[in-house]
């Protein structure tokens, strides 16, 4: 019942709006100017951006530096909106206070961790060369210690996933030979999938053994010869393709391929299944 009241508060303050500024930009901009530091309902914040607004102009703090500030709950939407928003903006200095400053300097983790993981940087200086973190108030020490420890366990899974890129990409760029060393979580099962790398090397893998054991055989039937030869030709051409892209690889990057490509590769698949048949 008391949200339901609060949204037929909000929709008639938004109906007020439109019918006093409707057409009228110029005074819509006016009223945002003078209510820059007001508590606003997010309805009300996107009518006055849809005429034209900018809550991120200001000459000292603008709406994101405010909203930073509040932990009401309509000023805490209307922050998850700006920080979705307005990205790029998340570190604009007042005084060489961002809005993350400010969301430390009230105490209210949620937005300093909200605003933070939204790519707000928390090592930015101030004008007294103090950073995020440091502006937690005295009494506000156990919170400090939280938000700290909150971006410090970010950065490691953020060093973790780093460290199992890399190495996966070391492995691409040497040989994919020893591809089952690299250490990894999940396996899908699509097999030819390019998308899914990690199938896609470990069946390469497979096919590449294959060959190289069957190569000098004798096969009793034509057909298993005839397939063996056309397995062995696509693979060899696709190796060279996979080779001139381990060429052109750089540092965590994915390697794709096209789709001409992955018709080959399906192909190959193809044959390597034919073969067990014949």
């Amino acid at each position: 019942m008391k949200n339901q009241s609060k949204i037929d508060e909000q929709k008639k303050k938004l109906q007020k709006l439109k019918k006093k500024y409707q057409g009228n930009k110029q005074e819509v901009l006016k009223k945002f100017e003078k209510k820059i530091a007001s508590h606003m309902f997010l309805s009300e914040l996107e009518f006055y951006i849809s005429n034209g607004a900018d809550p991120t102009i200001r000459v000292n703090q603008n709406r994101i530096h405010f909203q930073a500030k509040s932990a009401h709950v309509d000023d805490v939407q209307v922050l998850i909106y700006l920080c979705e928003k307005y990205k790029k903006n998340l570190d604009d200095q007042d005084e060489g206070n961002t809005p993350l400053h400010y969301a430390c300097l009230s105490g209210i983790i949620k937005n300093a961790k909200m605003l933070f993981l939204n790519g707000a940087n928390p090592y930015i200086l101030n004008n007294e060369q103090k950073n995020a973190a440091e502006m937690f108030e005295a009494r506000h020490e156990n919170l400090r210690q939280e938000f700290i420890q909150f971006i410090n366990q970010k950065k490691e899974k953020e060093k973790e996933k780093e460290k199992e890129i890399t190495e996966l990409n070391i492995s691409i760029k040497n040989d994919y030979e020893n591809f089952e060393t690299i250490p990894y979580k999940e396996k899908k099962n699509s097999k030819n999938n390019l998308d899914d790398l990690i199938a896609f090397m470990e069946i390469c893998q497979k096919i590449r053994n294959f060959i190289s054991k069957k190569k000098n055989s004798k096969f009793k039937t034509q057909k298993k010869q005839k397939s063996f030869d056309c397995l062995s030709k696509k693979f060899s051409e696709f190796t060279q393709i996979f080779e001139l892209k381990k060429n052109q690889f750089k540092k965590n990057e994915i390697i794709r391929f096209n789709s001409k490509d992955s018709l080959l590769f399906d192909e190959i698949i193809q044959e390597y299944l034919n073969f067990q048949k014949y």
